[in-house]
């Protein structure tokens, strides 16, 4: 096989066992996300995440012909990058075998070179004229750090609570008004998980009554249906 260059998305995209069986689906012929859903065995609006960063990678698409059907395809990159007949699977193959490796290099190289600075750095820094700073200089430099690191913690959990507390000192959220589904099995986020957490990082009244990305007619997101998906609560 040619060599193909990939990208950081493309690897992301090709690390999924789940997106990599849709891409053998699409291989075969071009699918709706019904379709792929019933083939795959996972809600379409899993599918259709997935599906996302598959379009994001360049290695699928979904073609809007003007019909009541919308269908996901291949891209050129994604049938170069597959192949074509018995040899797409072993092309995935390949090109994963390939980034692994070199990700495995980099962190061998990485663990190594960890290795070499705590081995030669001493325990202590010795006392002389040409030392910038003694010793107990160095270990309060570090407890000040740590103070500073503890007080910027509980800055940013107070600035939290007093952004979203209402008049009574009752924190404030918003929260998803559609039904959220489990994680796979495989630890990867639904879409209704990705949304949900879009509600909660709304901050304001306003902008998250304005949040609509959730149809409930086609049970999709990604598709608004012009009713908000957020409410918010405690205010």
């Amino acid at each position: 096989m040619d060599g193909i260059p990939i990208s950081q998305p493309e690897f992301k995209a090709l690390s999924s066992e789940s997106r990599a069986r849709i891409l053998k689906f699409l291989q075969e012929r071009n699918h709706t996300l019904s379709e792929l859903a019933a083939k795959t065995g996972m809600a379409a609006p899993t599918v259709k995440q997935h599906m996302e960063v598959l379009a994001e990678s360049g290695l699928a698409e979904m073609k809007d012909e003007g019909r009541k059907w919308k269908y996901y395809s291949l891209t050129r990159k994604g049938q170069a990058l597959l192949g074509t007949g018995r040899s797409a699977h072993p092309n995935i193959l390949i090109v994963l075998s390939a980034a692994l490796g070199i990700a495995l290099i980099g962190l061998m190289l990485l663990i190594t070179t960890a290795s070499v600075f705590q081995v030669g750095s001493p325990s202590a820094p010795a006392s002389g004229a040409g030392n910038y700073a003694e010793t107990p200089q160095i270990t309060g430099g570090i407890q000040a750090e740590n103070s500073i690191s503890a007080a910027t913690g509980s800055e940013k959990s107070i600035s939290r609570a007093d952004s979203s507390a209402g008049k009574e000192g009752v924190i404030a959220d918003c929260r998803p008004l559609f039904p959220i589904e489990k994680s796979e099995a495989s630890g990867e986020m639904s879409a209704s998980e990705y949304y949900a957490q879009k509600c909660h990082e709304s901050l304001a009244k306003e902008g998250c009554r304005n949040l609509d990305f959730y149809n409930s007619s086609t049970f999709a997101f990604g598709d608004g249906d012009g009713k908000p998906d957020c409410e918010w609560k405690g205010e």
